[in-house]
């Protein structure tokens, strides 16, 4: 419903938690349990202070507040009296475009008190005024919505009840059940509809405030829900079902959890907070522009969250390559940047891929200050000695920076011209300088295709990639049974064959490994694949290779990527004795980044790593 509106303007009497319920509620849909907001506080989830701000209690006080997205206008004004000059400058900002599609109003309490002794008169004197003026200034299809002023206390204290006025304590609330017979009688005859709130909350007085005056948060979430019902029934809207005020259930986007992981942040709302981090999980891969999750990783910067900065960072490592090609690449912080460098997750095509993009966003951001720390993250040993001679004659920061690149390159050549054992004599190759990223470069890994059942969908026994080759084995008997998914005991598993290098140094580029990558639903599908079993759980990936050729100086840290749509990454799971058990693929639950495509193919990524 609310994205039936194109503007909203908003005008309460107390502005703490009315106007955080509307901008929250205006771009989630959702309506949050807890939150915290300040007057006068310079933004609030989005929303800007355009006016005034400054605290006081006196009747000048002025609060404007705006939040604008593509779809939603949102403007909030405090008022301490329903008519005034203040009041005309407003309606007069209504008779330009754009016209608002529904005004909510209230005025009461200031305006019977702090007015001297005639202050009930002129409020009586001021509504018609208002109400008169609205009808001159606001189109014919605008709802405006009159809220009646909640009940005061017995007694009430501070605020805008000056110690000059305290005589009014006791009285006030029945001025005010007064004011509010007046003021609904006149909006009726006015044509505006009424939304009695006193009624509603007379017997809700638990949740009012020790002041005598303001409500809790829990009844505010009651008015936001009685506003959107009116609106809906004036409408002629049929509310969805479901939806938070029917079910009290909450429908979380991506957009909306960090709201919420924010309130219950500030409430100290514990199972709440621990349930958004499991929400980011499965709710990161909704956005495909990754500007959800860059805000999400800013304001966990912002609240020092070290938990969701860990959840954010490892989904823009797995999906590195996707990330550095957006425009939300440039966006990323220095700071950011320079974690997700250091992140043993991260996937990329090849390191050369990763230094243009760190280059590009020195570059685009001016930030050639940070060079020396960003580009000390960049692992030039991984690129080939082609690259690395390229870098000099093609990189703009490299004459400003020859400082920081020129040591760099020299190691690289070093690591690509000397021996492992001189190598280890001079060098820590345990520095993460000398070990390779999980690289999607087809030297260094290969995609099998297979579905969530574990074969290959495509028709066809062979079928090339680049320097790989993956086998989807015709049926023995049966080919309907095979290709339209029927049960077939004869099915064997899928596999993929294709060679890389022995090592990422030069030393070892002509010197070839073969590798076998299968993907083993069951066990009885692995025996159909004619091949020795030994594994006691599926389902099983393996990446098996001669291993009598590979010298004792080398060993690989293999991986495997279980891909949704071939590209975007669902689970990384590390091989051990070249092996990874892996997930039920029908179980996305397990999944650390789910899809709701399923699995449908897996990424094999040798990486040799000297001992």
């Amino acid at each position: 419903m609310i994205d039936q509106l194109d503007k909203i303007f908003a005008n309460f009497g107390n502005p703490e938690q009315g106007v955080s319920d509307n901008v929250c509620g205006a771009e989630f849909e959702e309506y949050l349990e807890y939150f915290s907001q300040s007057e006068g506080e310079p933004s609030f989830e989005g929303d800007q202070l355009v006016e005034g701000g400054k605290l006081t209690n006196s009747t000048e006080y002025r609060e404007a507040r705006q939040y604008r997205s593509p779809t939603h206008l949102l403007h909030f004004y405090f008022l301490t009296r329903i008519y005034s000059d203040y009041m005309d400058n407003i309606l007069a900002d209504f008779q330009r475009e754009p016209q608002p599609d529904v005004l909510i109003v209230n005025s009461c309490i200031w305006d019977i008190s702090r007015y001297g002794s005639n202050s009930i008169e002129q409020y009586r004197e001021n509504l018609v005024k208002f109400f008169t003026r609205l009808k001159e200034v606001l189109l014919p299809e605008c709802l405006v919505i009159w809220n009646m002023a909640m009940p005061l206390g017995e007694k009430i204290k501070g605020g805008f009840l000056i110690p000059e006025l305290q005589y009014l304590d006791v009285s006030l609330r029945y001025d005010v059940i007064e004011a509010n017979f007046y003021s609904a009688l006149l909006a009726d005859a006015h044509g505006f509809d009424v939304l009695d709130l006193h009624y509603q909350f007379r017997f809700e007085l638990q949740h009012r405030a020790a002041d005598g005056v303001h409500w809790s948060h829990v009844v505010h979430r009651r008015i936001t829900q009685l506003l959107l019902q009116h609106i809906a029934s004036a409408w002629g809207v049929a509310l969805p079902p479901g939806k938070y005020f029917y079910t009290r259930k909450l429908y979380i986007k991506l957009f909306s959890v960090k709201c919420l992981h924010s309130m219950a942040s500030n409430y100290s709302v514990t199972a709440i907070r621990d349930y958004c981090d499991k929400l980011f999980y499965k709710l990161l891969p909704q956005d495909p522009s990754f500007k959800q999750q860059l805000e999400l990783y800013k304001y966990a910067e912002l609240v020092n969250d070290l938990y969701l900065q860990g959840i954010c960072l490892k989904y823009f490592a797995w999906h590195c390559e996707a990330f550095s090609q957006s425009a939300v690449w440039y966006q990323m912080s220095g700071k950011g940047l320079d974690a997700l460098l250091q992140s043993s997750d991260l996937v990329i095509r090849d390191e050369f891929t990763l230094f243009q993009a760190v280059e590009a966003w020195i570059v685009l951001n001016e930030k050639s200050e940070l060079t020396d720390q960003l580009m000390g993250k960049i692992r030039f040993n991984m690129m080939s000695p082609e690259t690395l001679i390229s870098i000099p004659f093609n990189s703009s920061l490299y004459q400003a920076s020859q400082n920081t690149f020129i040591p760099k390159l020299l190691e690289a050549f070093e690591f690509h011209s000397v021996s492992v054992q001189k190598l280890k004599y001079y060098r820590n190759i345990l520095d993460p300088q000398y070990h390779p990223r999980t690289y999607t470069t087809l030297h260094w890994s290969t995609v099998l295709p297979i579905t969530s059942t574990g074969y290959s969908p495509s028709r066809g026994s062979t079928r090339y990639s680049g320097k790989s080759f993956y086998m989807t084995p015709a049926p023995h008997r049966g080919e309907s049974e095979w290709y339209y998914g029927g049960y077939n005991p004869y099915r064997s598993s899928p596999s993929s064959f294709f060679q890389t290098a022995e090592h990422t140094s030069q030393l070892y580029t002509n010197r070839k490994l073969s590798w076998s990558a299968w993907y083993h639903h069951n066990a009885q599908r692995c025996r159909n694949s004619n091949i020795i079993c030994p594994y006691d759980t599926y389902p099983v990936a393996a990446l098996t290779t001669a291993s009598y050729t590979i010298p004792m100086s080398i060993t690989y840290d293999n991986r495997v990527l279980l891909l949704c749509d071939d590209h975007h990454i669902a689970f990384v799971q590390d091989m051990k004795n070249s092996t990874a058990v892996l997930p039920s693929l029908n179980t996305t639950g397990l999944f650390l980044f789910p899809c709701k495509t399923g699995v449908t193919s897996i990424r094999f990524v040798v990486r040799p790593i000297y001992t």
